[in-house]
């Protein structure tokens, strides 16, 4: 099994992501939307075929939950996490 954590906020940049709350054409929050993006090709080759636990904090809990989305063809995922999470 795999585990993918994700940390909170943490300084102006993400403060930055956080305040960002447009949505985006698929009805997301765009900040958020637009760092798992940005995180994605960073982490599919690692769980790819994977049982995963996705896992996080604030900003963190966010960009696990909308990883879920973009993985759950990718990979098994046998758990999300999250602590404080905002609406996405």
């Amino acid at each position: 099994m795999t585990v993918v954590a994700y940390r909170g906020t943490l300084g102006l940049d993400d403060w930055c992501i956080d305040l960002e709350v447009v949505k985006n054409k698929q009805g997301l929050h765009k900040g958020f939307s637009n760092s798992s993006d940005y995180l994605m090709p960073e982490i599919l080759p690692l769980v790819k075929g994977r049982t995963v636990v996705l896992t996080g904090h604030s900003l963190g809990a966010a960009l696990s939950a909308i990883a879920a989305i973009h993985l759950r063809s990718t990979c098994t995922i046998n758990r999300i996490a999250n602590f404080g999470q905002p609406r996405i």
